[in-house]
C-alpha cells in the first residue's frame, strides 16, 4: 500500500507537487490497466505458466527497485514496471 508513505515518498524524492504524489499512486494502476493487452497474447504464444513466472519475477524486482529510486522519475518508471508485472494474473486467468 503506497497511499500511507505518499507524504514520507514525497519527502524523501523532493516532491513537491501533489499531483506528482497522486501520480506515483496511480501510474502502477494504469500499468495493471494496460498490461493485459501485451501479457495476453504472449502467453497464448509461448504458454501461461513461462510468462506468469516471468512476470511475477519482473513484478518483485521492480518493487524491489522502487526502494533505491532517488528521483520521480525513478519511481514513476519503476512503479509502472511493477504495476505491469503485477497485471500477468488477470491477464492469463
Amino acid at each position: 500500500m503506497v497511499a500511507p508513505a505518499l507524504d514520507s515518498m514525497a519527502s524523501d524524492l523532493k516532491v513537491k507537487s501533489e499531483t506528482e504524489q497522486y501520480l506515483m499512486m496511480s501510474i502502477f494502476l494504469l500499468a495493471y490497466a494496460l498490461g493485459p493487452f501485451i501479457i495476453a497474447p504472449l502467453s497464448e504464444m509461448y504458454g501461461r505458466v513461462v510468462i506468469l513466472q516471468s512476470a511475477n519475477m519482473f513484478y518483485l524486482v521492480f518493487n524491489i527497485v522502487c526502494g533505491f529510486a532517488t528521483s520521480p522519475g525513478q519511481m514513476f518508471a519503476f512503479r509502472f514496471l511493477s504495476g505491469f508485472g503485477g497485471s500477468a494474473p488477470q491477464a492469463v486467468s
